[in-house]
């Protein structure tokens, strides 16, 4: 599978919603006037999203695993817990969201936007509920997770939106907004910096900035912008793997430079969110271009 070759499959739709099985995933797909959105059941998460006349937003993998592995790209859902489990290490990294099956339960679309709610398909989590509500129109996407703590007890979780954005090549790129801001770098054994300037890419970067503003992803090459708004989340995080991608199966030395990821998060490091009995919360990412 190729990010390519799904979106020539998308440009030969007529307008309209699908529902087709791509490479053993189970695929939502809605064309309309605004553009093109794909997403996945298994999951629950985004692949694609391309406003009308624009280049893809998302970056999706060409050489993804098979199913029932984990998507690479698009928007993962990183929950009840970001990165490692620290209660229990034999626990799948990120959490059980990413690995589940989920169902639409609402949809509506028109030529200018759309709204698509999603829940999984059965209890996936002790005691904790989640949905997702994903909005589209001509110029953003906003993917919202709301949880429900269903028990009588207080819940700590941390969670992500993993977005993987397209970007013409690393070296064109500047991420902005994060200049000033405290960051762990888990990439040198968690130690603690201040970012000086704006942010570039020239190698493996793994990193938890303490920002709940903005962040700017300037293409010079595509002459384009991307920001990302956080809602309830004080955790940017960055990641691309560099050279550790040729080690990566669903990535390889040739897909490593056209993505990075900036993710808005609840973090272990910065803000974990601990949900009240009967209490929820929700973190959202909108992408606007």
């Amino acid at each position: 599978m190729s990010k390519g070759t799904l979106q020539n499959f998308i440009e030969g739709l007529e307008i309209g919603s699908y529902l087709i099985a791509w490479h053993g995933f189970p695929l939502g797909i809605e064309k309309h006037q605004w553009g093109e959105l794909a997403y996945s059941l298994h999951g629950g998460q985004v692949v694609f999203f391309r406003p009308q006349g624009q280049k893809t937003v998302l970056w999706l993998s060409e050489r993804l695993k098979s199913h029932p592995a984990a998507i690479r790209g698009g928007v993962p859902i990183c929950w009840p817990w970001f990165a490692e489990n620290l209660v229990d290490s034999s626990q799948p990294f990120h959490g059980v969201a990413r690995n589940s099956e989920w169902t639409v339960t609402s949809q509506e679309f028109t030529p200018t936007n759309g709204h698509i709610t999603l829940k999984p398909a059965h209890d996936i989590y002790p005691s904790l509920s989640i949905q997702e509500d994903i909005i589209v129109d001509s110029q953003s996407i906003s993917i919202r997770i709301t949880t429900h703590n269903c028990s009588e007890e207080q819940k700590t979780i941390t969670q992500a939106l993993h977005t993987y954005l397209s970007v013409s090549g690393l070296e064109n790129i500047e991420i902005r907004g994060l200049s000033g801001c405290r960051y762990i770098d888990k990439n040198l054994s968690g130690q603690a910096f201040t970012q000086e300037g704006e942010l570039h890419i020239s190698e493996a970067t793994d990193r938890i900035y303490l920002n709940g503003s903005d962040t700017e992803i300037v293409d010079n090459a595509w002459g384009r912008s991307m920001i990302v708004q956080h809602t309830n989340s004080a955790s940017t995080v960055v990641w691309n793997p560099g050279a550790s991608a040729e080690s990566m199966v669903d990535v390889g030395k040739n897909q490593g430079n056209s993505f990075v990821c900036v993710e808005t998060a609840n973090t272990e490091a910065f803000d974990a969110v601990r949900l009240a009995p009967a209490a929820s919360c929700f973190i959202e990412t909108k992408i606007l271009l």
